[in-house]
């Protein structure tokens, strides 16, 4: 792994270095789930700006608090499916949740755990061969 000073530094490198993490942790869970979510968020303030609702109105037809909706768009990682299908069925859409183009690079045996969570996925399958969770 290069260190931030080596990325900088690096003679020929064309890439601003959000350019180069973009690129590292395209393939990462994480990553993409983050992608989406803010993604979702996006769509959600953009319809509330232009039918002038607010998140007052979004909290009521969802059933759950107004600081429940802030939380939520202000922190999108922590988005649950269930929350993007009340939020789409407030607004009256039907929400979609695909796998779409091709597979991402960098997979093994078709396992998309990303970098830093293939250690944990190993560990965790040998906790459910041992009979633990």
């Amino acid at each position: 792994m290069t260190t931030l000073r080596q990325r900088v530094a690096s003679p020929g490198n064309e890439k601003t270095l959000t350019e180069q993490w973009v690129e590292e942790y395209q393939d990462d869970p994480e990553y993409i789930a983050i992608g989406m979510a803010m993604a979702v968020t996006e769509d959600v303030a953009k319809e509330l700006q232009r039918r002038k609702l607010t998140n007052a109105w979004l909290a009521r037809e969802m059933g759950v608090s107004q600081a429940h909706v802030s939380k939520v768009l202000g922190a999108p990682p922590n988005m649950t499916l269930l929350t993007v299908a009340k939020m789409a069925a407030a607004l009256g859409y039907e929400p979609a949740v695909k796998l779409k183009g091709s597979r991402l690079k960098g997979l093994k045996n078709g396992r998309g755990l990303g970098k830093k969570n293939e250690a944990r996925g190993a560990t965790q399958g040998r906790r459910r061969r041992n009979g633990r969770a």
